[in-house]
């Protein structure tokens, strides 16, 4: 607008594709009866390390009342959270998978399970 920031200067896609999320949250809060579940495959993907911490903040909200599995790359993403994290990989040709609990950054070392 005249007044406003255009989205598309805003690191682009990130932050319109950040504010879908919200707009999903909202339509999945107003149908209680329905299962409250996401799944976010990157979705912080197109932003800074910068914005992407900063918007990571808002999970603990739209974690409230629901459960959401956050696919991301992005270290920061998850540094401030309390959650778990899952890493895959492959070794001598199987799929191994590291479990690691994180609290406000820290990780306990991770099982592989």
């Amino acid at each position: 607008s005249e007044e406003g920031m255009l989205m598309e200067r805003m690191e682009g896609g990130g932050f319109r594709a950040t504010c879908s999320l919200f707009m999903r949250k909202i339509a999945l809060s107003s149908a209680p009866e329905t299962m409250q579940f996401m799944i976010l495959d990157e979705l912080l993907a197109k932003l800074s390390q910068e914005s992407s911490a900063t918007l990571s903040q808002y999970l603990p909200i739209l974690a409230r009342d629901s459960q959401i599995i956050v696919i991301e790359q992005k270290s920061e993403v998850y540094s401030q959270l309390n959650c778990q994290r899952y890493h895959f990989f492959l070794a001598e040709g199987q799929t191994i998978v590291k479990k690691e609990e994180i609290k406000n950054g820290e990780t306990d070392g991770g099982t592989g399970d």
